[in-house]
């Protein structure tokens, strides 16, 4: 980047040229770009679904505590209910636990690959 902006630093280079290169380095940085928006946003639906897995649970809990006469499940919903939000719990907790491990994997990476 340093030899383009001392390529055209004092030239008397038309607006569209520095369009042309400007375009090019947004659509360098694009995909980084994407990566940071997608980890964002990745972090805050995680905290969304785990958060309304364990309303689920906690609703649950207090039907349970109902006698069977005024609850609006029956046993076999509840059940239901019951394991498939634990197994998404399951789910996302190895989701994050893999995205911990290539953190880990990548910043180990970059030590050796630049200190060694």
């Amino acid at each position: 980047m340093g030899a383009w902006f001392d390529e055209f630093a004092y030239a008397d280079e038309p607006t569209e040229s520095f369009v042309e290169k400007l375009a090019l380095l947004t659509d360098a940085t694009h995909p980084v770009d994407k990566r940071i928006e997608e980890a964002t946003t990745r972090v805050k639906a995680a905290e969304t679904l785990r958060h309304g897995l364990h309303a689920v649970q906690t609703m649950l809990k207090n039907v349970t505590s109902l006698p069977e006469d005024e609850r609006n499940f029956d046993e076999d919903d509840i059940e239901s209910l019951a394991k498939v939000t634990e197994k998404a719990l399951a789910w996302i907790d190895e989701k994050e636990a893999a995205q911990v491990r290539r953190i880990i994997h990548v910043f180990l990476f970059l030590i050796f690959y630049f200190f060694f």
